[in-house]
């Protein structure tokens, strides 16, 4: 029988599955322990997030049943291998990562990737693996790589990963699934003992972007097993239908369909999704509007199960776990972080502070002071002369020093500390604080002995002793460790023996663990690096750098929500969920892109060709997932930012959304809701001033809706301000009080016979002071009008006319306060001097 009668397609409606797939999954659920009489169907869900959700709903029906007929490719991948007494896979973590940049290193040497490194004597830089391990990752999942005689560096790069899996006995993630692929199809293989009682492969709705290589999977699984496929009605080409793994019509009657399928009707069109629409002002007000959903839902229903849909939701996991926590009947989420892990952090700052550009910069070594880490595992003998001293880093000294003797870090920075502190501080209020900063940073500086670069290890070879720069004493230090190994040892072991004053019986035994667990890692390391034959070095910044990779934290998974009727998914993780009311959120396209991934060493004919990397393939992955969302739920939120809003664009996704006509009107939520936080209530009341509405309170400052108006305010009586003269040519004294700025000043004096032929005066013979100048309009010999600007004399201080408003008047000399001068100061004397 052909691999294309062994497949069938079943259309079905978007959003929630239809209702046999339930009854079947919970009916097999409560014979699966007692009697198998239902037809055993093995379901493949998109995500593991999917296949949860059927758990609990069966759990909630059956309370024990076997769970081992629900899995998603991923997981199936794993237990057949297992069937098939396949290596098993191992755990791409730092470790591993670091080893194989470790060998990759090695084979560069020997010119095994001649196009990245064609000269053996170059350093290979980690980006450099970073690079192969993408490409090689990307040919795998295209099934590309295997029969080309193209790709030689991704070809070296998969002898590498071979190597490792041979030489550990396991087998590296990114080879796992094309070794169970060729397993799958060898003549003589028996059908997997997993198999046996299977009816069938039920391939629930998955993502058009699903890899080749899982595609080329599921064809050999047609060997053992029918497949029927559940996809969505809608376009194929658009990517509303989904996965397609043979290029086949669905089924349209009863008699097409699988014997091992429950009979049950076909059902095509989808129901209307019953959708609200919302525009905010800016995306940052999303989170206030969706604590507001998930109360009211809440309030209207106890039971109701939330998901939140969010595309970038990990970047935003603290966001997401204060908006949560904000809704009084919803659990707060657990965020576990890095801060979690107590040695963790303080460790990796003190072994890098050699490290980079900033090495034993005053900012590094106050964090190392602050994090108290050092001083735990510093043993020192007392004082020569002054047993009230101790080795003791005084952070106002440290500063002051660094400032004084510009000390910014970077190469060279231990000899500047060491030999500008030991100069004499005896005359100082200080000195013996100064002894005490010299003596901690000494330490400091040979306690990192082996993650020091060659030039300081060489300086504080050279270094026969330290004198105290107050005592003139020889000042007992730490002893050097030669190598990163007898570092590390005596690390734990005066950790161990060691502990912070101020301490509960329970966080002294979270250290205790976090240590354990770092010294375990650490030693793995070591395992694997001696049973793969690898020269590590254990000395310089190389060391350190290795050392900090392998101790690297995983927070891929930061947010974990307690609550089972609450979730936070990506559209991608999102797939095949459903619950009440979905809220979709963040839908820019920052948030949302749509860029297809970058691949190194790959031509854009290449990138093209490929399915993963292909310009097309993102955006029909997300209108997939979009057409699944928007009727994955009773009630559906979509959340979105204006289109005045600049920092989040709209994405492709949204924009094709909201130009299709079936899409509702978009409705506004009320400010006060979107004002949860004080800046988003003063930006709420900063927008009705400027429309002339009331504000909700009265500001901080009496003079902040001033700041506004000035501007227009002072503009306005500058449009006011006369420019005709009287009837003698100048300002006339009524208008004196709106003058505001100083005219100009023209001491040219008028001629005697041109101011009786105009009537004008010389501003130093007229009768009323200030004589301020102005436009006046006189006629000629000719007969025309003529207009002459007369000359002012300094008529300042000048005081601008009231406007009304308390704090602009104020600001102008409209006020109680009455200024005595007793005396001139010269430059005032100066300038009274000089005034015409």
């Amino acid at each position: 029988m052909t691999s294309e009668l062994r497949l069938t397609v079943e259309e079905v409606p978007p959003g929630r599955l239809p209702s046999w797939i339930y009854e079947h999954a919970v009916n097999q659920a409560r014979e699966s322990i007692l009697s198998p009489t239902f037809d055993r169907i093995l379901y493949i869900h998109p995500n593991q997030a999917s296949r949860v959700e059927m758990l609990d709903f069966i759990e909630s029906k059956v309370p024990a049943f076997d769970r081992s007929l629900h899995h998603t490719i991923n997981s199936l991948t794993i237990q057949i291998g297992m069937n098939l007494n396949l290596k098993s896979r191992m755990e791409n973590d730092s470790i591993i990562s670091e080893l194989i940049h470790i060998m990759t290193a090695e084979a560069a040497t020997k010119l095994r990737f001649p196009v990245l490194h064609p000269i053996e004597d170059r350093v290979w830089s980690r980006s450099k693996t970073e690079a192969l391990f993408k490409l090689h990752k990307t040919l795998t999942e295209e099934d590309a790589i295997a029969d080309s005689e193209q790709y030689t560096q991704a070809k070296e790069f998969r002898k590498i990963l071979v190597d490792i899996s041979n030489k550990l006995g396991r087998t590296h993630p990114d080879i796992f699934t094309a070794s169970v692929i060729d397993e799958l199809t060898k003549d003589d293989i028996e059908t997997p003992f997993f198999f046996e009682g299977i009816k069938g492969l039920l391939l629930l709705n998955h993502d058009p972007g699903l890899s080749n290589l899982n595609i080329t999977l599921l064809r050999s699984l047609l060997r053992f097993l029918p497949i029927h496929q559940i996809t969505n009605s809608g376009s194929y080409r658009l990517g509303e239908h989904g996965l397609q793994i043979e290029d086949i019509f669905p089924i349209t009657d009863q008699e097409q369909m699988p014997d091992w399928i429950p009979l049950h009707s076909l059902v095509n069109e989808p129901a209307k999704p019953n959708i609200e629409h919302y525009a905010l002002e800016m995306e940052k007000q999303t989170m206030f509007a969706v604590s507001n959903i998930c109360e009211i839902a809440k309030e209207e229903n106890p039971d109701a199960s939330i998901l939140i849909v969010d595309p970038d939701w990990k970047s935003r996991a603290l966001g997401w776990r204060r908006c949560i926590e904000s809704v009084s009947s919803l659990v707060s989420p657990e965020l576990e972080i890095a801060e979690k892990k107590h040695i963790m952090r303080p460790f990796s700052t003190l072994i890098s502070l050699a490290n980079g550009m900033k090495s034993f910069s005053v900012e590094k070594i106050r964090q190392v002071s602050n994090d108290g880490l050092f001083e735990r595992i510093l043993i020192s003998e007392s004082h020569p002369s002054n047993p009230n001293l101790t080795p003791k880093c005084h952070l106002d000294l440290l500063e002051e020093h660094a400032r004084n003797h510009h000390i910014t870090g970077g190469q060279g920075a231990i000899r500047e500390w060491l030999e500008s502190i030991s100069l004499s501080k005896e005359s100082s209020k200080d000195a013996h604080h100064w002894e005490e900063l010299q003596w901690w940073l000494a330490n400091l500086f040979r306690s990192l002995y082996p993650m020091l670069p060659k030039w300081d290890r060489e300086y504080l070879d050279n270094q026969d002793c330290v004198i105290g720069c107050t005592t003139g004493k020889e000042l007992p230090l730490t002893v050097k460790s030669d190598n990163g190994k007898k570092w590390l040892d005596g690390f734990f072991r005066s950790l161990t023996a060691t502990q912070p004053e101020i301490i509960t019986l329970e966080q002294d035994g979270e250290i205790k663990q976090n240590t354990q667990d770092l010294k375990t890692r650490i030693q793995e390391f070591e395992t694997l690096s001696s049973r793969l034959n690898l020269q590590v070095q254990n000395v310089g910044p190389l060391w350190v750098e290795t050392l900090l990779r392998i101790i690297e934290i995983d927070n891929s998974h930061p947010l974990q929500i307690s609550n089972p009727k609450l979730r936070i998914l990506s559209p991608k993780e999102a797939l095949g969920c459903t619950a009440d009311h979905v809220i979709i959120t963040h839908l820019s396209s920052t948030s949302w892109p749509m860029r297809p991934s970058m691949v190194p060493l790959l031509s854009s004919d290449e990138l093209y060709k490929f399915k993963s990397t292909n310009p097309e393939s993102p955006v029909l992955s997300a209108r997939h997932f979009w057409h699944h969302l928007i009727h994955s739920g009773n009630k559906i939120s979509v959340i979105r930012a204006k289109d005045s809003d600049i920092s989040a664009p709209s994405s492709l996704i949204l924009e094709e959304w909201l130009d299709d006509e079936s899409s509702p009107e978009s409705k506004d939520f009320p400010d006060s809701v979107l004002q949860s936080s004080p800046r988003e209530r003063l930006r709420a009341d900063g927008k009705k001033l400027i429309e002339g509405e009331k504000a909700t309170k009265k500001p901080l400052s009496p003079l902040a809706p001033y700041s506004k108006i000035s501007r227009e305010l002072f503009l306005d009586m500058q449009y006011r301000m006369p420019i005709l003269a009287g009837e003698d040519g100048y300002l006339s004294e009524d208008s004196l009080h709106k003058l505001i700025q100083t005219p100009l000043l023209r001491y040219t004096e008028i001629k005697e016979t041109k101011s009786e032929k105009y009537g004008l005066k010389n501003p130093r013979y007229n009768n009323r002071w200030p004589v301020v100048g102005a436009a006046t309009r006189r006629i000629d010999e000719k007969g025309k009008e003529i207009i002459i600007v007369t000359p002012s004399i300094e008529p300042c201080p000048i005081t601008p006319w009231k406007s009304g408003i308390e704090q602009h008047d104020s600001r102008h000399g409209h006020t109680n306060i009455s200024i005595q001068r007793k005396y001139w100061s010269p430059s005032r004397l100066m300038n009274w001097r000089g005034c015409p």
